[in-house]
């Protein structure tokens, strides 16, 4: 006698399981893109339960002067509030001001069911015309030969050399002649999660201080780039005995490398203190951002750097692995110079894979992470 027919159903039981399993119970957009003045349809998705409460979605934002600070430390303002149900809602139509604001602000939608936030937010990114980014020794320059001031540019073209590198390393930014709003980029709300051969370090992503440049870094970690990257620069003294950063994002491991584009910059409004993620650029170019990014070590040496570089995630946990990976043994970056930093890690420390994961509900997050002792951490 034949053993019973039974593969088949071996195969089928895993796939009914998951068309059987609910999806996460959230607020889920249809698509990344919305056009201004037009309906902006989002999917509800609430728990299995036997509560009748029907659902709202609350409107956040994060701002300094915000009326509540949460249990993750960011302080948020309630901007508005709208009764929702199961299925597909139009947020336009709840929420007006989306399309009528005058100062359109990154918000966070949330799903509230009872009082109890469920799932991740939803990131509002208003699309809007840029900040223009140049030097400040570009936009002197440019200002006294717009203005046909002759006295400036010879004041200019006669201060040190040493002023004068302050000044082409310095980031300038202007205002758009005219600002415009075309419409909103949506996104569940994420964290990255990196996998080094330190350990693991969870960073929370911050759209609202810089936008662009988290949804840049978002479409690189979704794409696998910082997979088997070296960490290939680290500064644990900046000269004053105080700890500076740590550098990744080369696939090379050498410094110069990237993703063979480039990002506008963007003046972020995130304090560069330890844990803080930010993207690097080169010294002279503020519109050279790509792959490569920085961790700080501590606010006292990271304090000069706010408002020249872009500052997009904290970190909320791993924070004694990037205090292991700044206490690693370097060498000379260019053994070929005597006189180059001491800042190439000798065994570098890998960032083996790096990914998406959700956020926890809006505000619920820890908090961001403090320097702490180095222990014991798995290598």
């Amino acid at each position: 006698h034949h053993a019973p027919f039974t593969w088949p159903l071996l195969l089928i039981l895993p796939l009914l399981a998951t068309l059987s399993t609910p999806a996460a119970a959230q607020l889920q957009p249809e698509r990344l893109y919305y056009q201004v003045n037009r309906p902006v349809p989002m999917r509800v998705v609430v728990p299995e339960r036997t509560t009748t409460a029907r659902p709202e979605i609350v409107l956040f934002r994060r701002e300094p002067g915000g009326d509540a600070e949460t249990p993750d430390g960011i302080k948020a303002t309630t901007v508005a509030k709208a009764a929702a149900a199961d299925g597909r809602v139009d947020l336009a139509a709840l929420f007006p001001i989306l399309w009528t604001t005058r100062e359109p602000a990154v918000l966070f939608a949330q799903l509230v069911i009872e009082g109890e936030r469920i799932g991740p937010p939803v990131v509002i990114e208003p699309l809007v015309t840029p900040d223009d980014a140049t030097t400040e020794l570009a936009y002197r320059l440019e200002t006294a030969v717009r203005n046909q001031d002759r006295a400036a540019l010879l004041q200019i073209l006669g201060l040190p050399a040493f002023q004068l590198d302050r000044l082409s390393q310095t980031a300038h930014v202007e205002p758009p002649r005219r600002r415009v709003y075309t419409g909103i980029r949506t996104f569940v709300d994420q964290h990255i999660l990196f996998t080094t051969s330190f350990g693991e370090i969870e960073v929370r992503l911050r759209p609202d201080a810089a936008p662009r440049t988290v949804h840049h870094v978002r479409e690189l970690v979704q794409g696998g780039f910082y997979t088997g990257i070296d960490v290939h620069r680290v500064v644990n003294d900046d000269g004053r005995g105080r700890p500076f950063i740590i550098q990744a994002g080369d696939p090379t491991g050498e410094g110069f490398g990237g993703p063979g584009s480039r990002i506008d910059f963007e003046k972020s409004t995130l304090p560069h203190d330890f844990g803080i993620l930010s993207l690097a650029r080169q010294l002279n170019d503020p519109d050279s951002g790509g792959s490569q990014f920085f961790i700080c070590l501590s606010r006292q040496a990271c304090a000069g750097l706010d408002g020249q570089y872009a500052s997009f995630a904290e970190t909320v946990r791993g924070g004694d692995v990037i205090e292991a990976m700044a206490a690693v043994a370097v060498d000379l970056a260019d053994p070929s110079d005597p006189n180059s930093p001491y800042d190439r890690p000798i065994e570098p420390p890998v960032i083996e894979s790096a990914v998406l994961i959700d956020a926890p509900p809006f505000g619920e997050g820890a908090p961001a992470a403090t320097r702490q002792p180095v222990g014991n951490v798995e290598r």
